[in-house]
């Protein structure tokens, strides 16, 4: 992306951790900017008070009607004519965590195969034929994790769907040959995803001294450094070109 180009940006769950850092980094970089979450946040609000090319859209992603009533205002912003597409679906939850021979809530399934694969799909399926006639320059992320590529106990439901995400993103780079995925695992990070992780108990979540264990080394990377190799993973001749990625992977 050239300083003369001019570039939207989509992401959800936008308003903490990694995705927030994304959005900070990527109205920057000279990003219109269309954020998505649960929930406000000050520092996006203050990009939009201070003039900035951003819009903050408060969406609960794991609620089907929310997503509905979302689309219309995503197909209007993404009919304005950019040099560069791009979004993100970064929302997602780790819950439930907990052996499948225990009493998992099966509402808290729903609510994760919804935000974790649905959203992703319906917002991807959204951008796909929305621009599907626009020749400028498309690119979707899908953050995944390491958990869709191998199992974890205690994570049956987190594996299941992020390994669905994954395969989803191949589908579409067999499909639209326009349109450039990542199903992007971004590490572990420090959020708030890794304090709920954290939180169980060993008897739901065999692994967890291993994440207690990183968290009290101080070997999680921070969502800022993160998103900046994200930002230039993006921005680099290597994005696209294998699907099922790891930021992991890169040295930027």
């Amino acid at each position: 992306m050239s300083a003369t180009q001019s570039s939207l940006m989509i992401i959800t769950g936008a308003s903490k951790g990694l995705g927030l850092d994304i959005a900070k980094i990527a109205v920057k970089n000279g990003y219109d900017l269309i954020t998505i979450a649960r929930t406000d946040n000050n520092e996006l609000t203050s990009l939009y008070h201070n003039g900035l090319p951003v819009e903050h859209i408060i969406a609960d992603l794991s609620d089907s009607t929310a997503i509905d009533a979302l689309l219309p205002k995503l197909t209007k912003a993404l009919s304005k004519q950019y040099d560069n597409y791009t979004l993100i679906n970064n929302a997602g939850t780790v819950d439930p965590i907990g052996l499948f021979n225990l009493d998992i809530d099966h509402n808290q399934i729903t609510t994760a195969i919804q935000l974790n694969v649905t959203a992703p799909m319906r917002l991807s399926q959204l951008f796909i034929s929305t621009l599907k006639d626009n020749r400028s320059c498309k690119k979707i992320i899908n953050i995944s994790s390491g958990a869709g590529r191998g199992p974890v106990a205690g994570w049956g439901v987190y594996c299941a769907t992020k390994a669905a995400l994954d395969r989803f993103s191949e589908v579409i780079a067999l499909e639209s040959n326009d349109v450039l995925v990542s199903s992007l695992a971004p590490g572990v990070i420090d959020t708030q995803m890794q304090s709920t992780i954290r939180s169980k108990d060993i008897s739901q979540f065999p692994t967890l001294n291993r994440f207690t264990e990183l968290h009290e080394t101080g070997s999680l990377a921070s969502p800022n450094e993160t998103a900046q190799k994200i930002m230039h993973y993006l921005h680099s001749d290597s994005f696209g070109k294998t699907v099922i990625d790891d930021i992991r992977n890169y040295d930027f």
